[in-house]
């Protein structure tokens, strides 16, 4: 299977293989660069690892929406040790070019599936900044997995530096290539758009309304969210929020909103589940925000500005390479109420800040293009064909 093609032809094989969550970034990432490799001449298809109770369904009909390829595996556990048979026994009758393997359980297994002389190149990409790399014996972990590995792919300087002080991985295998979107999937909305999403939401005309696009899990911030939009309405009372995502948190977020809002939380906070993330959505939106604790790249952000809004965002990880604070954003300091609550504020009191602050986010977001992405990473993939699978 090694060096079979010739580098540069079209029609290599890439198989995309991810353990899911759900309708997060990453895994919307992973569906739009398949998507515009395709426009490229590559054949890519994704591996879904499914873990027990967490179905991913939404996932896989979203995928085959976008016209890529995709089947699923379960993965029980951390740690799976049939898993690596199941895999290699799925692609023998369609073997991959190349094999790209997303966050740590696709490369363990991966990386283990591919164990065979034959096997093809792998790839690993690196998508956040996950607190359980400082763990003592990780580093190790992950240079044995990097060293079968012919590139690992950051998608910022920010994670890049994470890697090679946290992982060990040699600067020489890091690529950097930013994540991408499509521009005109996330333009200024009509007004009909406009007055569908928020007929959704029940909001008025003259109402503000937050949108927060992120998984319900600990690392996104929301009870720090939900404070400081408590404390913003307040002053600030025609605000609504919005809450697209999913997770273990929900519960306890809900009543967190209960708690701090009382008989209102309803009508003031809307928990819109996970849904797919396109212009339909952002088009009721007034500003977006990113409590984030840590982010390797942000996608949701640079969603937001693509789509127009202004931003209120953590200052952290990557966002600062994505967000010019002042100018296409605001940005605070992570888990501050005080910050986040007077940025609010400002940002519902000044429609004409909203108005040129997301005039100026659109513009730069036509920066970060899929088409730049999947060339970089098209690049990548012929380096690795020539190099043959890393030993």
């Amino acid at each position: 299977m090694t060096n079979r093609r010739a580098v540069g032809d079209e029609g290599l094989h890439v198989l995309h293989v991810q353990k899911a969550h759900g309708l997060g970034g990453s895994e919307r990432h992973i569906v739009e660069l398949c998507r515009s490799l395709g426009s490229l001449g590559f054949r890519a298809r994704v591996l879904w690892l499914e873990s027990p109770g967490r179905p991913l369904d939404k996932l896989v009909a979203f995928t085959r929406a976008n016209g890529v390829a995709s089947s699923r595996l379960p993965i029980r556990g951390h740690i799976d040790p049939g898993l690596p048979r199941r895999m290699a026994a799925g692609w023998r009758e369609d073997p991959p070019d190349i094999l790209h393997l997303h966050l740590i359980h696709a490369t363990l297994h991966g990386v283990l599936a591919a164990h065979e002389r034959t096997a093809p190149p792998r790839i690993a990409s690196r998508h956040g900044v996950e607190p359980y790399r400082r763990l003592p014996g990780f580093g190790w972990l992950q240079r044995i997995l990097d060293r079968r590995c012919t590139s690992i792919i950051v998608p910022s300087e920010h994670l890049a530096r994470f890697t090679r002080r946290w992982d060990g991985t040699p600067g020489r295998k890091i690529r950097v290539i930013p994540h991408g979107l499509r521009p005109e999937a996330f333009a200024p909305p009509d007004p009909v758009e406009r007055a569908a999403a928020r007929a959704e939401w029940g909001a008025g005309p003259d109402e503000v309304v937050f949108g927060a696009v992120a998984r319900l899990h600990p690392a996104k911030d929301h009870a720090t969210l939900l404070h400081a939009f408590a404390q913003a309405g307040r002053r600030v009372p025609a605000t609504r929020l919005v809450l697209v995502g999913d997770g273990p948190l929900r519960q306890g977020l809900e009543t967190l909103a209960r708690e701090l809002l009382g008989s209102r939380a309803r009508e003031r906070i809307h928990f819109a589940g996970e849904r797919v993330v396109d212009r339909g959505l952002y088009a009721g939106f007034d500003a977006a925000v990113l409590a984030t604790r840590r982010e390797g790249f942000g996608l949701a952000a640079l969603e937001a500005m693509a789509a127009g809004l202004p931003l209120a965002a953590s200052r952290v990880g990557a966002v600062p390479e994505i967000v010019r604070d002042g100018e296409t954003g605001l940005l605070v300091e992570p888990g501050s109420v005080p910050a986040l609550a007077a940025t609010l504020e400002r940002l519902a009191s000044d429609p004409t800040l909203r108005r040129e602050m997301g005039r100026r986010a659109w513009e730069a977001a036509e920066g970060f293009t899929v088409e730049r992405m999947a060339r970089a990473m098209a690049e990548v993939y012929r380096e690795a064909v020539r190099s043959g699978p890393a030993r």
